[in-house]
């Protein structure tokens, strides 16, 4: 095992680049200032998107044509009786 020293914001670039430190179970790391590692984890993990209304109604429409596809592939054979919606009118 290699015994690493170094300060969270090494820690966080090192883990982007997958570079500078080695292998996770071979590895001893003590973190200087580790009390910031929350927020700079947060930080470096972080991402953003602007969602416009054409964009949302595409993945809408993506996402409605997925669960028809679903549906007509595991559809019963027979309807169930519960299922049935003539039997809600009277």
């Amino acid at each position: 095992a290699e015994v690493v020293v170094a300060n969270h914001a090494l820690v966080m670039a090192a883990m982007e680049s997958e570079a500078v430190l080695p292998e996770p179970k071979n590895l001893l790391l003590v973190l200087d200032e580790g009390h910031h590692l929350p927020d700079v984890a947060r930080d470096a993990l972080e991402m953003s998107a602007e969602i416009t209304a054409p964009w949302f109604r595409l993945q809408l429409d993506l996402f409605c044509k997925l669960v028809a596809t679903c549906m007509e592939q595991f559809r019963p054979k027979t309807t169930p009786p519960l299922a049935n919606p003539e039997r809600l009118t009277a």
